[in-house]
């Protein structure tokens, strides 16, 4: 019997691999050899790199001093190590995942959320490491996987809620949808809390909640010569799908309610135990709009500071400048929306002076606007379940209408 293909997907610190009927001897030890991601950025990570995407994004070009002090971001996913040394001002959260201990969300058994949480706030603290959008932001890491239900989410959202936070990031998808958490999200959006989601991995339609109009829906491009062309990142690459240098991922979902795209292929950011790994998905996607949304909530003379008052017209504000900074790379709206936010492109930012006029509210917005990928890059998500304990705390209306589209087939 012969084996197609190897591929080998390191803990940290090394390229992952891609082999194509490899030459293996029977009865022999067989060994794969990686490539260290030193190997691309000589020192890392005592010597610090800026990403592709948060170049890509213009990151580097700001000034310093904008590191969003002041606002908070969410990340509902499977918790964050704490104890990596570009985490450890992370120092709020909850797990929602076992009903009681709420203080165990810092133990990451996945590494997912550690990794969305380098991408938005790694902070240069003792070591240079990657650079995160907004290192001196609040962060919540809010678990709700593995097993999450869909009864850990809506207790995710209603900490955002309760917690005033200001974006939440949310890596994650189902391909169900759920008339309780699409309740959730605008009851969170209603109180200024925005949520910016994947759109999912499945090389399909977007996931749920990308139906929903309250979410912004990012999905994932990548960049050529940007990672070894033996990894499985160069797998990704589907030729129908370049421009330039630039391309449209196989794996990440697709249609009209992508309101953004950015970089989701080769990202290198924290995982657990101190390390550091390239990923892709449009989980690693949404953590760049999710930083970058957090800096123009700390900085834009439009949101920044007392003059902007937490409702959903802040909310609505917040995703018309990340939409105007769109930048097309693909050509296609159905994979790229208006393209990827570059913050040389929101108006008002650069000159750091108040605007004259407030951009309309929907300005630029997808129709839809929300996805979801799960909570790994190249697996499929665990099924979201609902919680038979939850329906005695909805409205009574929304479980009946639950079970009417339930018997039509539609959910």
């Amino acid at each position: 019997e012969t084996i197609q293909a190897i591929y080998v997907k390191p803990a940290a610190d090394h390229w992952d691999r891609m082999l194509r009927a490899p030459a293996l001897q029977a009865g022999a030890i067989n060994t794969v050899q990686l490539r260290p991601l030193t190997e691309r950025f000589n020192g890392f990570p005592q010597n610090g790199m800026i990403g592709w995407g948060q170049r890509l994004m213009k990151l580097d070009r700001l000034d310093p001093s904008f590191t969003g002090a002041g606002v908070k971001i969410g990340i509902i996913d499977s918790g964050c190590d704490s104890a990596h040394p570009q985490l450890r001002h992370v120092t709020r959260g909850a797990d929602l995942t076992n009903g009681g201990d709420k203080t165990s969300w810092s133990n990451d058994q996945i590494g997912h959320g550690t990794h969305c949480a380098g991408i938005i706030t790694a902070a240069s603290d003792g070591v240079a490491g990657i650079r995160g959008f907004a290192p001196r932001a609040e962060v919540h890491a809010l678990k709700v996987f593995p097993g999450g239900r869909f009864s850990d989410l809506i207790d995710a959202l209603d900490e955002c809620i309760e917690r005033q936070l200001d974006v939440v990031n949310m890596s994650l998808g189902s391909g169900d949808p759920s008339e309780l958490v699409a309740q959730k999200i605008s009851e969170a959006r209603q109180s200024g809390v925005a949520c910016i989601v994947a759109a999912g991995n499945s090389s399909g339609p977007v996931q749920f909640p990308g139906m929903l109009p309250t979410v912004l829906t990012v999905a994932a491009m990548g960049k050529l010569d940007e990672f070894p062309s033996d990894s499985y990142h160069a797998q990704t690459v589907v030729p129908q799908l370049v421009a330039g240098t630039m391309f449209s991922p196989k794996f990440t979902c697709f249609g009209p309610q992508i309101t953004v795209a950015a970089p989701g292929v080769a990202i290198v950011s924290t995982v657990p135990g101190g390390g550091y790994a390239a990923w892709d998905g449009t989980s690693m996607a949404t953590p760049h709009v999710t930083g970058m949304a957090a800096l123009l909530l700390a900085h834009h003379p439009l949101l920044a500071g007392a003059r902007t008052a937490r409702n959903e017209q802040r909310v609505a504000q917040l995703f018309s400048l990340l939409a105007s900074s769109g930048v097309r790379y693909l050509g296609d709206s159905t994979r790229e929306g208006v393209g990827a936010p570059d913050f040389e492109r929101t108006p008002g930012l650069a000159a750091a002076q108040p605007l004259g006029a407030a951009a309309p509210a929907n300005a630029g917005l997808a129709p839809a606007g929300a996805m979801i990928d799960g909570f790994a890059p190249l697996s499929a998500p665990a099924p979201w379940a609902i919680d038979p304990a939850m329906m005695q705390r909805v409205n009574p209306a929304i479980i009946q209408r639950m079970m009417q589209l339930r018997a039509a087939g539609l959910i």
